[in-house]
């Protein structure tokens, strides 16, 4: 039985009943475009319904505890109670600032799942999904996105991900693979 769950966006919630339980969901948009806030809506709507949630981003986690805060999303009680387990990418990838293509370990998955299952997550915001999917050359990338997306599905958690607007072909290519396999997809502007 297919059942939905609140992304916290009235909007959304009110016209879509929100997303897929146990599926992904994929947030596309320029630089300041919402997709954190989105993140972090999405994290509070889980927090409400009793969800264990991760949140992995880029951003250091005392500046997203910070911007939560100046947004009224406030995440600090849930990540001092265990609720909420934030992550940062450089944690992932050593070394990741000197690096051009930032892309994840062969064991980055593993551990993110060893992760969602010690702490019984979910829901998950990757923010963003580039270092997970962004794979060289591109010629088995189809494959790789939908083996990617589908193994958040076997897990069970709800996923929001999040991809920067494209700026070039490969980058372009690499959405569509996204959108080919994620239930919902949406362009915030």
């Amino acid at each position: 039985m297919v059942t939905k769950t609140l992304t916290g966006v009235p909007f959304f919630d009110e016209h879509y009943g929100g997303i897929y339980r146990g599926r992904s969901m994929l947030a596309c948009g320029r630089i300041a475009s919402g997709k954190t806030v989105l993140g972090l809506q999405f994290i509070r709507q889980g927090l409400k319904q009793n969800e264990r949630c991760l949140f992995l981003s880029g951003q250091k986690m005392n500046d997203l505890v910070i911007s939560a805060e100046a947004l009224k999303l406030s995440i600090s009680e849930a990540v001092e109670s265990g609720n909420l387990i934030l992550l940062e990418y450089h944690d992932y990838i050593p070394g990741r600032d000197s690096e051009e293509y930032i892309t994840l370990p062969p064991d980055g998955f593993i551990q993110l799942k060893e992760v969602i299952d010690a702490h019984a997550i979910q829901r998950v915001v990757l923010d963003t999904v580039l270092p997970w999917v962004s794979i060289r050359p591109q010629t088995n990338l189809a494959e790789h996105v939908f083996s990617f997306v589908h193994a958040f599905e076997r897990i069970g958690v709800t996923t929001l991900m999040t991809i920067p607007k494209p700026a070039s072909l490969p980058s372009i290519r690499l959405k569509s693979a996204l959108e080919e396999v994620t239930p919902i997809s949406i362009t915030l502007s």
